[in-house]
């Protein structure tokens, strides 16, 4: 079991706030007919045997990261290289048939399941901030903490709380930044808002 490395050096993955890049939806699908069955299907709980369908929502090209919402997402070959090149831990992909605005077919894309595992966020842990939005100043919740010894030690992790995030360390983080990886953001777990405390 690898030591804790801090808050400050385990991120938060999110995709880029510009509308600009390709974004993606699951197409209906009667495996699919709830939220249950989505983070079953991020959390690497659930791998279907067959492609998933996935339609173009808005955006341009396609870039290293497709954002399908806020939790599922899917990554292209590159990707996959530079994650096998670095042996990271706690990661999976699933098939998808990823199609684009015309219903042309994308190929080299693949959805990223998540295996590894922390406990449950602990909301007391905490602190209240304020932040500055256009409309004004609003009193949010700052930094997302667990319990330390419940982290199993993979690169790529999920809490086991009904926050749907994934949650990467610093190794992932660097490797993403000098592979020049496109439409994925980083933040620091100590950094992060959620909302109202």
């Amino acid at each position: 079991m690898r030591p804790f490395p801090g808050f400050d050096k385990l991120f938060h993955v999110g995709g880029s706030s510009s509308s600009r890049p390709f974004q993606g939806y699951l197409k209906p699908d009667p495996a699919l007919a709830g939220g249950a069955e989505l983070l079953a299907l991020t959390r690497g709980e659930w791998r279907p045997n067959y492609a998933l369908a996935v339609g173009h929502s808005r955006g341009g090209a396609p870039q290293d990261f497709i954002w399908l919402g806020p939790i599922c997402v899917l990554v292209n070959r590159r990707v996959v290289h530079l994650l096998n090149e670095y042996r990271f831990t706690g990661w999976g992909t699933y098939a998808v048939d990823l199609r684009g605005k015309r219903d042309e077919s994308i190929d080299g894309y693949v959805g990223l399941a998540v295996h590894g595992r922390c406990g449950p966020i602990d909301k007391s842990k905490a602190r209240a901030a304020w932040r500055e939005y256009p409309t004004g100043m609003f009193l949010e919740g700052k930094g997302l903490y667990f319990d330390p010894a419940s982290w199993d030690g993979s690169d790529f992790f999920m809490t086991t709380s009904d926050h749907g995030g994934t949650f990467v360390t610093d190794a992932v983080r660097a490797a993403f930044t000098e592979g020049r990886i496109r439409n994925v953001t980083f933040s620091p777990l100590s950094e992060y808002w959620w909302g109202e405390p």
